[in-house]
């Protein structure tokens, strides 16, 4: 399973490179880079920050497409120990989703998440994350 999700993210990283003006290509290989995170040890980290910086281009590009709004949301909210602030970015993006059901579901799920966090399990999975990434990548990413 993890090699094709390296070989989607090479498929679209070429595709990226050919037409960076893509907000659907950046948005499958930003979505390829999020599933190697659930799917990664050492390397979450670096891909985390690859698939947020694609993520947040195919936002930029097409910033009504409420698809790519969440799942930049998701990322954020999925993997907060990656990101300075990953919760607060997560809230801050559901005012720029368009339909009023899309800002519920998202303000719910971040509902759950900081709830779930709250416990236990937060702070032991942040730790065990930042244990298994590697040495390098101790420092936070912006």
């Amino acid at each position: 399973m993890r090699c094709e999700f390296k070989k989607a993210a090479q498929a679209f990283q070429k595709g990226v490179l050919e037409s960076p003006d893509s907000a659907l290509l950046h948005y499958w290989l930003g979505k390829s880079y999020a599933r190697l995170v659930e799917l990664s040890t050492f390397s979450a980290a670096r891909n985390a920050r690859k698939a947020r910086e694609n993520l947040e281009q195919a936002v930029r590009l097409d910033p009504c497409n409420e698809d790519y709004l969440r799942e930049l949301f998701n990322l954020y909210v999925d993997f907060p120990e990656f990101f300075d602030r990953g919760l607060d970015r997560a809230a801050d993006l559901i005012e720029s989703a368009e339909s009023e059901e899309t800002r519920e579901e998202m303000s719910m799920r971040l509902q759950v998440s900081r709830y779930n966090r709250s416990g236990l399990e937060g702070p032991v999975r942040s730790v065990t994350l930042w244990t298994v990434s590697g040495l390098g990548y101790l420092v936070r990413l912006p």
